[in-house]
């Protein structure tokens, strides 16, 4: 990708001015002069945009313009605006139509880009939010953003005549000092080692924060939610020794949307209560919250208009409208001084006087509906994330709905994909190119797209696995997918069902997830809907296929031994793989590829990644001594491959050798 020049539009003194500008070539306006600078750093190549104001200026717009030249064979990943919008990887004939204007009467444009970034529709025309990559046959060409704190960053394509041009959102940004106002890598390689360059030179200061599992209410209850609707789902959590992390409390205590500390007269010992029967249990506690906005009907928006922002009429800001509340919602203005009080005092209350461990933090994008107060959207974005970070301080933030670079290093898990459903596609709000759509296959797509960010900007939020019959639509099929993918590239992994209603087969399947162990991704490719996943966990490889097309896909299969386990049926087969094998449609089969040598752990029934539940395996002779992850569900069959037929014993039981393939010896045991 080569950086060509620039173009900025600025206001000074009431006076409107544009330029051109170039590498090395610094252009010198009327109160302002500008540097591209352009040199090789360490990982790649660097570019930052520097203004030199002379007193205040306006900004309006800013983009450089570059060239690429692209083949059909590249792919093109889009990150979307904000954690809903839908994010993958793009051929370069595709095209990226914006939403239908009918939707506009239920203003859901509010949710996305649309309101700000133009849509084309026309083949070949995409958008990235923060950064992006072009996927070429010998690695990847990414380009990302090393800082938002100015305004969103927008990569823009045209593969028809090879344009890229990178977009600062930087309307309305007021600017009076030496500004970097664009700080860009562009890195050439491996898929993990560029990743591994940019967000080591990033600005963003990065979240370690440990995987994590939980269960929250909203997909069983929604806003039905009561007292003994939470205790009861704790007390069978933790009757079952479930050794999940998180029980959150989500949409519905509240009296209203925005009037946090107001109560439902459900929750009659209050939720400093709930709480504590949460932390009795065992678990922390986690509650969801809406920080930016108030529903039409809350006392806040009765009694504090001045609270809300507003436009040039003086009328308040409309964020969005939701059926389940009043009806349209408002969005706060984060710089007003007594909003920042008010949610001051409610994050004081939840986590330090009821005390709960974790926020869900919920339609963040609000706080940047519009520019104003001389900020950009994105720069006021960022100032509301870390308005948050600095509210809670070292306690846990769930981030939701919010434009992704605004939040590297201000949370600790972040929403990565749009809701699931309780059925695999609406082909209704497909067909009205609502990008921010609660569906599961529009969730599952940007779960494998924003893989990259879990363990680098924090930890990956995918939404919940759905393993229930009852109010439930998805298939057996659809239920594993969810269940494998979502563990697979997720490092926060909930669920909302009731788990008193599972059959045996289904309490089998839902503890084989446990550990949750951390992933090493080797390779991910998305060819026509089909999802081949190489990766590792500690020793153990893996090949996962998952076909999120409607249709069946045939594929050639990884060569080796391997294991298909299924804990469901407290069992698994060994096939031989490199021959042609056939997956249907929204189905998905994970593998453990056997070591070659032996003797190696060869399998399990007690985790879906079979095998991975082992923290430790030894062999002495004929003598092997397997422990198990503490979070591992007993009982279960451990496997393990020897080089010759014999007796053998696992942790001190003796046992006998099969013969599963040829020249494939496994013996096994039951641990208990």
């Amino acid at each position: 990708m080569e950086i060509l020049d620039g173009h900025i539009r600025y206001t000074r003194n009431r006076k409107e001015h544009t330029a051109e500008f170039g590498p090395g070539r610094g252009a010198s306006l009327p109160g302002l002069s500008i540097d591209l600078d352009i040199a090789r750093v360490s990982g790649g190549t660097g570019v930052r945009v520097i203004l030199h104001p002379e007193g205040q200026v306006r900004l309006h717009e800013l983009r450089l313009r570059a060239r690429h030249t692209f083949s059909g064979e590249d792919r093109i990943f889009c990150n979307g605006y904000q954690s809903w919008t839908d994010s993958r990887e793009f051929l370069p004939g595709e095209s990226l139509p914006g939403m239908r204007p009918v939707m506009r009467l239920v203003k859901m444009q509010r949710y996305g880009d649309i309101n700000f970034f133009p849509y084309s529709g026309r083949p070949g025309e995409f958008h990235s939010h923060t950064y992006t990559y072009i996927r070429r046959r010998d690695g990847l060409v990414l380009a990302g953003s090393l800082s938002e704190n100015s305004g969103y960053t927008i990569f823009s394509f045209r593969t028809g005549d090879g344009s890229v041009d990178i977009i600062k959102d930087c309307e309305g940004l007021d600017v009076d000092r030496d500004t970097t106002l664009m700080d860009l890598l562009v890195a050439t390689g491996a898929e993990n080692e560029v990743f591994a360059r940019w967000f080591g030179m990033s600005k963003f200061r990065i979240m370690k924060t440990a995987p994590a599992t939980g269960w929250t209410s909203w997909y069983y209850h929604y806003t039905t939610i009561t007292e003994p609707i939470i205790l009861d789902n704790t007390a069978r959590l933790a009757e079952h020794k479930i050794p999940i992390d998180t029980v959150q409390i989500d949409d519905g205590f509240q009296t209203a949307v925005g009037d946090w500390l107001s109560i439902k007269p459900e929750f009659p010992h209050g939720m400093k209560h709930l709480a504590g029967e949460i932390h009795r249990r065992g678990f922390s506690a986690g509650l969801w919250l809406a920080p930016f906005i108030c529903e039409k009907k809350s006392e806040l928006a009765k009694k504090h208009r001045a609270w809300l922002v507003s436009d040039t009429r003086g009328r308040p800001v409309v964020a969005g409208w939701n059926p389940g509340w009043s009806g349209d919602f408002y969005a706060l203005d984060i710089y007003n001084p007594h909003v920042r009080d008010y949610l001051g005092d409610v994050f004081s209350t939840v986590l330090r006087e009821w005390g709960y461990d974790m926020v869900k933090l919920d339609f963040l994008y609000a706080a940047a509906i519009v520019p104003r107060a001389g900020k950009s959207r994105g720069a006021i974005m960022y100032d509301a994330m870390k308005f948050l970070r600095d509210c809670v301080k070292s306690k846990k933030i769930l981030g939701c709905g919010v434009p992704l670079g605004s939040s590297f290093g201000m949370v600790d898990y972040c929403r990565i994909g749009g809701d699931v459903a309780l059925k695999w596609e609406d082909r209704l709000l497909s067909f009205m190119r609502y990008r921010e759509r609660v569906d599961t296959r529009h969730s599952l797509e940007s779960t494998v797209g924003r893989r990259h960010l879990s363990g680098n900007a924090f930890m990956n939020d995918p939404d919940v696995v759905i393993l229930r019959d009852e109010n439930n639509s998805l298939t057996p099929e659809e239920k594993s997918t969810l269940f494998l993918l979502n563990n697979l590239f997720g490092g926060l992994v909930f669920t909302s069902d009731d788990i008193s209603t599972y059959s045996e087969a289904t309490m089998r399947l839902y503890r084989a997830m446990f550990p949750l162990r951390e992933k090493k991704m080797r390779s991910v490719v998305v060819e026509n809907g089909l999802c081949t996943a190489r990766f590792s966990i500690v020793a153990l490889d893996y090949v996962a296929y998952a076909n999120l097309s409607d249709d069946e896909r045939s594929f050639t299969m990884e060569k080796g031994i391997l294991f298909r386990g299924d804990p469901a049926a407290d069992t698994g087969r060994f096939v031989i793989g490199g021959g042609d094998y056939s997956l249907g449609p929204h189905d998905t089969h994970c593998f453990l590829l056997l070591p070659a040598k032996a003797p190696s752990i060869a399998g399990s029934t007690g985790h879906i990644f079979p095998g991975s539940e082992v923290s430790s395996f030894k062999a002495a002779g004929k003598k092997f001594t397997v422990k198990l992850h503490a979070g591992a569900r007993r009982p279960l069959d451990i496997m393990i491959r020897v080089a010759k037929p014999g007796s053998y014993a696992i942790n001190g039981t003796r046992a006998a050798t099969e013969t599963v393939l040829p020249e494939t010896h496994i013996v096994r045991a039951t641990i208990r």
